[in-house]
């Protein structure tokens, strides 16, 4: 994990490697984390994008409440974390909205047409970040300075 020296508005942590099992959305532990995260660092934003599997992220928390929290993974076609309700950038975006509402076995192709609408891209994930605090696509390279630290997150089974 690669933690930037602070740039207007926060600090930003940007990782693939090392984390630990359950640091993804779509595992339960995941919330917890979340949560205890925001205890010590007061508003924690998360934000989450992979191409191949369309899987696409967002969750903010503070003070160690989960205010908001979305998962859309395209490869299994489902949505696995969906907390809270849409926020007025959600609603603007018209992305993540729906979560897997009860009775959607039995949902009709159009029923799923509607659903699919719903779901983000890749450039979705980034207009939340943009909008909740800081696209990091948007970032100049001449703001972030020297002085990172690279460390490793607190373990998932440190949650409650």
């Amino acid at each position: 994990m690669y933690v930037a020296t602070p740039v207007p508005g926060g600090t930003l942590a940007h990782g693939r490697l090392h984390l630990p099992t359950g640091f993804d959305a779509t595992e339960p532990p995941f919330p917890g984390w979340l949560r205890q995260l925001s205890r010590h660092l007061g508003e924690v934003q998360f934000f989450a994008n992979e191409r191949v599997p369309d899987y696409h992220a967002w969750a903010r928390a503070r003070h160690g409440e989960l205010l908001r929290g979305y998962c859309f993974n395209g490869e299994r076609g489902e949505v696995p974390l969906f907390v809270g309700t849409p926020t007025a950038d959600e609603i603007e975006l018209g992305v993540g909205l729906r979560g897997m509402e009860p009775g959607w076995e039995r949902w009709s192709d159009d029923e799923w047409t509607a659903w699919y609408e719903t779901t983000p891209s890749e450039s979705d994930v980034m207009a939340m970040a943009g909008r909740w605090s800081t696209d990091p696509s948007a970032i100049d390279d001449a703001t972030v300075t020297e002085g990172g630290i690279y460390g490793l997150p607190p373990s998932v089974s440190d949650t409650s």
